[in-house]
């Protein structure tokens, strides 16, 4: 198959750019016993099999990506190893972009712009040279996209399937695309493609997508009749007590007084596993590492947050979390105010009630010039851009373009209503999405509206 040249330029100018980033900025592999999805690197190591059976507090796929790499490659060469795997998904997520504008659009010089934006995006780079979920959820998006497109322009049943892998992927890799929310909607919305498209692979579309429920389902269903949590994150409850992030302390103590929530929700949520053992008046057991040691072998300061007491503490944090919420629902409006400003920038923890700590003007005009873009300009024109989508797509009728949205508005959703500091984070993700759809309907403004409206002039 010929290769268009502009890929071919991509493909070089990204070789080129990372030869000299990954110089000027290694693969930072000490990042990874501070990650709280992570179980202890020295058990993925050595005994991550094991580990991963125990796994509660996140779904089982990127503890066996980051074991299987430790695993397979020596010391020396470990940062070496991540960078060459984020290296391939970058060139991958480039070159996927490309082909998605240029089906799109029919237009390679904007699908070369497209790729070309993408590989000097800076927020995204800063998430490949760290062994964090970010970078492969971003490649895997991206691929499920063009595993679609693909199915679009040849009819064939194959390409289905391996976006249904894609999906299964993503689901088993973190709990934040939820098996059912995410999964289902999609999964009817390709079998009807099928159905539309290739009717004759509509039977096998239809048994490949209940296989993946199936699947799926499974750390969920675990999760449940060992814990009781139907969810393939036990954390399920901490991340939800976010929703009470401003309402005022003493409401909290009023309703703490009257037994209507517990004094759990006085403790800081995502804490080192010591305060909550100190809450429940238990001393730490011992038997299963992943499970029961207070710490990562690293020391006290990694704790390990696959402890069991976290599904004791989540399951309450959940239950004082839609007390709370329950009593107070006008507390809502100015949580979901700070998560869709923290979504729509490009740092976390900016909470509006400890502004003091990061909303400092000072220096010069242009430093100060600076501090404005990045606290009120950049949120403002990334809220606009992304509405915009919804705007100027919303009679669209193609599937690829559908999905796109969804996706989209999925992670926006969930988001905005689950998290609350590391929004910004969970949104980096869909950013190659949101270009792709920006480039699309800049040029369809420019070929089809202008025209249109130059005549009218």
């Amino acid at each position: 198959m010929r290769i268009p040249k502009l890929l071919l330029s991509l493909v070089a100018i990204f070789a080129l750019s990372r030869a000299v980033l990954y110089t000027l900025f290694p693969f930072r592999t000490d990042f990874l016993p501070w990650l709280n999805q992570l179980l202890d690197i020295e058990l993925l190591k050595t005994n991550l099999w094991e580990s991963v059976y125990y796994l509660h507090a996140t779904p089982p796929l990127y503890n066996v990506y980051i074991g299987l790499v430790l695993q397979t490659s020596p010391e020396a060469v470990l940062p070496y190893t991540f960078a060459a795997l984020h290296f391939f998904m970058g060139l991958g997520m480039v070159a996927m972009t490309y082909a998605l504008l240029n089906y799109l659009t029919a237009s390679p010089r904007l699908a070369f712009l497209g790729g070309l934006t993408l590989l000097a995006y800076p927020i995204l780079f800063r998430f490949e040279i760290i062994p964090f979920y970010t970078y492969p959820i971003a490649f895997l998006l991206v691929l499920s996209a063009f595993l679609l497109m693909r199915f679009l322009k040849t009819n064939r049943g194959g390409y289905i399937v391996a976006c249904l892998v894609v999906l299964l992927t993503l689901i088993l890799f973190r709990n934040f695309f939820h098996v059912i929310v995410f999964f289902i909607p999609i999964a009817v919305g390709l079998c009807a493609l099928v159905y539309a498209r290739q009717r004759s692979f509509f039977t096998t579309a239809v048994i490949a997508s209940a296989i993946v429920l199936a699947i799926g389902l499974v750390p969920s269903i675990r999760n449940y009749a060992d814990y009781g949590v139907f969810s393939s994150s036990t954390w399920q409850g901490m991340q939800l007590f976010s929703m009470t992030h401003f309402v005022p302390d003493e409401k909290i103590d009023s309703l703490i007084a009257t037994g209507t929530v517990t004094p759990l929700a006085k403790l800081p949520r995502f804490q080192n596993p010591d305060p909550y053992y100190a809450y429940y008046d238990l001393e730490p057991r011992e038997g299963i590492p992943s499970l029961d040691n207070l710490y990562k072998s690293g020391g006290e300061q990694y704790g390990n947050f696959n402890n069991w007491i976290y599904i004791e503490t989540a399951k309450e944090y959940q239950k004082d979390a839609l007390a709370i919420i329950t009593a107070y629902p006008q507390y809502l409006l100015p949580k979901l105010a700070n998560s869709m400003y923290i979504f729509f920038g490009f740092a976390p923890y900016r909470y509006f009630d400890k502004a003091d700590e990061w909303f400092i003007f000072d220096g010069g005009l242009l430093k100060q010039g600076y501090q404005a873009a990045k606290y009120f300009i950049e949120p403002a024109l990334y809220a606009l851009l992304f509405f915009s989508l919804f705007v100027g797509l919303r009679k669209t009728r193609d599937p690829l373009l559908l999905y796109l949205l969804f996706v989209l508005i999925y992670v926006f959703a969930v988001a905005n209503i689950v998290e609350l500091g590391e929004n910004n984070t969970a949104r980096v993700p869909i950013d190659p999405l949101v270009l792709i759809l920006a480039l699309y309907l800049f040029h369809d403004w420019l070929v089809r509206v202008l025209p249109r409206e130059r005549k009218l002039l």
